[in-house]
């Protein structure tokens, strides 16, 4: 292999913290292209970013065995592992970290132990560099994931309770309307016991408070008020 090949290294002129967004809304993780990943594992970014974690999963051990294999002296078996490293890195945009594997590829086949002991280390380390930041990012990613889905359930909670406030209020004023009281008291019952917020709260504070005068036309335009409300 020729001596005055190198290594390449990582590319740390754009430096960014993973696991933010650029404009396009894809996960920025420095070392990976992830525009380019998304197109080599099927278009996905939900399922490239749980390629992403197997990847850094592991990895983690790739990196052990890499270390043992040069300690060992085993170059056919850390030339394999190498390879691997290679080929899945390319596979997820860590285009870089692809190539300082090539290389040491290359100098593994040609049992060049001179040249993987000079540029072992630095790979080592840019390797670690780029799990770090690959683990950020699906941390993150998985967190915003949960995050959004958490709002979404509040979402569809609000919503239920709105239906169930709208539809206890509706019956209450049709009782009233025909002078039920058994059935108006009933409806009020479930209406008191639930948590609504506090406006809505005092709104019906407001409607009891005219049954129990036996007002039952001002406690109707009270009812008529709180539906009215876009918050009910």
């Amino acid at each position: 292999m020729d001596k005055t090949d190198t290594v390449p290294s990582l590319d740390t002129s754009d430096t960014v913290v993973s696991g933010e967004c650029k404009e396009s809304g894809l996960p920025v993780i420095e070392g990976v292209t992830v525009s380019r990943g998304i197109r080599m594992t099927g278009g996905s970014l939900d399922t490239y970013m749980d390629i992403l974690g197997i990847f850094w999963a592991e990895s983690r051990e790739k990196l052990g065995e890499l270390n043992a294999c040069l300690d060992a002296g085993d170059m056919g078996l850390y030339t394999s592992c190498v390879h691997a490293v290679k080929s899945t890195a390319a596979t997820i945009g860590a285009e870089a970290l692809s190539e300082q594997a090539k290389a040491l590829e290359v100098a593994g086949r040609a049992k060049d132990r001179t040249y993987i002991e000079q540029y072992h280390g630095p790979f080592v380390e840019d390797f670690t560099k780029v799990l770090e930041n690959i683990n950020h990012a699906v941390q993150a990613y998985a967190s915003q994931q949960k995050s959004l889905r958490g709002r979404g359930e509040d979402a569809r909670e609000a919503a239920a309770a709105r239906l169930v406030l709208q539809h206890e209020l509706e019956e209450l004023k049709a009782a009233l309307d025909m002078m039920d009281v058994g059935k108006a008291d009933e409806h009020m019952g479930r209406l008191q016991k639930g948590n609504w917020g506090e406006p809505v709260n005092r709104g019906i504070a407001e409607i009891g408070r005219h049954m129990l005068l036996f007002d039952y036309d001002e406690a109707i335009a009270s009812i008529e008020t709180l539906l009215s409300d876009e918050r009910c």
